[in-house]
C-alpha cells in the first residue's frame, strides 16, 4: 500500500521486542487459560499463520519501524542489548514527532 509503519512499544509491550520473546497471548489467557492459548496456536497453524517470530520478522522485512520507549525500558529494567536488532530506542516526545505527520494513527491499549 506504500505506507510507512512506525510502532511504539511501552511497558509490557516491550516483551515483544526482546530477543527470544515468547509472548503468552495475555488476553486469550485471561479468557480461556492455558487451554485457550494452545487452541489459538493450533488455529493459527491451521490457518497457515506463521509463528510469532515469523510474523515479527516479516514486519521487519517489510520495513516496519519498531521503537522502544526509553522511559518504559528504564522502569522495566530492560537494556538495549536485550532487544532484537533494528529496534530504535526513543522517548515518547521523539515518537510523537514521528507520528505527528502520519495519515493514520492507532493506539492499542
Amino acid at each position: 500500500m506504500g505506507m510507512e509503519v512506525h510502532i511504539f512499544f511501552t511497558f509490557f509491550g516491550l516483551e515483544i521486542l526482546k530477543k527470544n520473546a515468547k509472548p503468552k497471548l495475555p488476553g486469550i489467557y485471561k479468557l480461556f487459560g492455558s487451554l485457550g492459548v494452545k487452541m489459538m496456536e493450533k488455529k493459527m497453524k491451521k490457518e497457515n499463520i506463521g509463528s510469532f517470530e515469523e510474523v515479527r520478522q516479516q514486519a521487519i522485512d517489510l520495513g516496519v519501524k519498531l521503537y522502544a520507549c526509553s522511559t518504559s525500558m528504564s522502569v522495566m529494567g530492560i537494556k538495549k542489548e536485550d532487544l532484537i536488532d533494528g529496534v530504535e530506542v526513543v522517548g515518547a516526545t521523539k515518537f510523537l514527532d514521528i507520528a505527528m505527520d502520519a495519515k493514520i494513527q492507532l493506539f492499542i491499549g
